[in-house]
């Protein structure tokens, strides 16, 4: 195989990787704009946990309504008020046997 072949594969092969390392990273920005908007912090060991309130702050009063409704109707209202911590009432459901 000639010379002129070979650089042209390398170059080839560098501008790939080159784009490949662009949307590596874009992919990678768009992950921490997503967790500084959810709240999500990542610990260590790999676990990650949620600030509530930063949560809250980003998805404004219409969404955050519709997101307590969402945990309301899966889970039941919450028997305590909003300012105390919640309580949750649980229904002992029928065995099956």
């Amino acid at each position: 195989m000639s010379e002129d072949m070979w650089r042209e594969r390398a170059q080839s092969a560098e501008a790939k990787f080159k784009t490949a390392m662009a949307a590596i990273d874009a992919a990678n920005q768009r992950v921490q704009d997503i967790k500084k908007a959810f709240g999500i912090k990542e610990r260590f060991g790999g676990q990650y946990s949620i600030d509530f309130a930063a949560l809250v702050d980003s998805l404004g009063p219409d969404q955050s309504a519709e997101l307590r409704n969402v945990i309301d109707e899966k889970f039941g209202p919450a028997v305590t008020a909003p300012a105390e911590k919640p309580r949750m009432r649980v229904k002992a459901g029928s065995r099956r046997v």
